[in-house]
């Protein structure tokens, strides 16, 4: 006659609840796609376009020329107030003054720009605001001689837009750095301003 052995009940018992904990741990796991939903609800993306415009101005030389484009951006938002922007300008004709003459420019004026903003809710249903800083690089070609002058630098975004339902609208100035029109653009000793204007409609992703 076999004995009772006093460690075969802890043993069960200790099988049992490992099991009901298992069973237990395997319901309430997320499960992979689970995770990933979670963690692409706080990714946010935006594509659209509109229009740019540029206003560049040289005091010694009472100069002024403005460019108008249609612009491509697309913006990634990992977090509510912060976000990811670039934008990419062609077909830039424009208009110059200088002194009393005035007339169509010689250059047709491209470039591109990356931007991070900060600020409210870029996300949410409603109005949004923010500011931020940006890098832009440019080129000017002469439509006469082919010729090529470029103007790179930092610039200053400050903008408003209003989110709805799948679209989000946007209206953007920039502020530039004068010396990124110093020395090809102009000369080096010359007295150069410069911002942008955007107006954009973007499709929420």
């Amino acid at each position: 006659m076999n004995k009772f052995n006093p460690f075969i009940m802890p043993l069960f018992f200790t099988v049992a609840v490992a099991q009901a904990y298992a069973e237990e741990a395997v319901e309430i796991a997320p499960t992979p796609a689970t995770v990933t939903e979670s963690v692409g609800t706080n990714l946010h993306a935006q594509i659209g376009g509109g229009y740019h415009g540029r206003f560049v101005s040289e005091t010694h030389d009472d100069y002024a020329v403005n460019f108008n484009s249609p612009v491509f951006s697309a913006r990634l938002i990992p977090a509510k107030n912060f976000a990811l922007e670039t934008n990419y300008y062609n077909f830039g004709g424009g208009r110059y003054t200088k002194g009393s003459e005035s007339g169509p420019s010689v250059f047709d004026n491209s470039g591109l720009e990356v931007n991070f903003l900060l600020g409210s809710s870029l996300v949410d249903e409603g109005f949004f605001a923010y500011v931020g800083v940006g890098y832009f690089s440019e080129t000017w070609e002469s439509m006469t001689s082919g010729n090529q002058y470029g103007a790179s630098g930092i610039q200053a975004p400050i903008g408003i837009g209003y989110n709805f339902g799948h679209f989000s609208i946007d209206a953007q100035a920039a502020y530039r750095n004068p010396a990124a029109y110093q020395g090809d653009v102009f000369s080096t000793t010359s007295d150069p301003e410069a911002y942008t204007m955007q107006l954009r409609l973007f499709a929420n992703m």
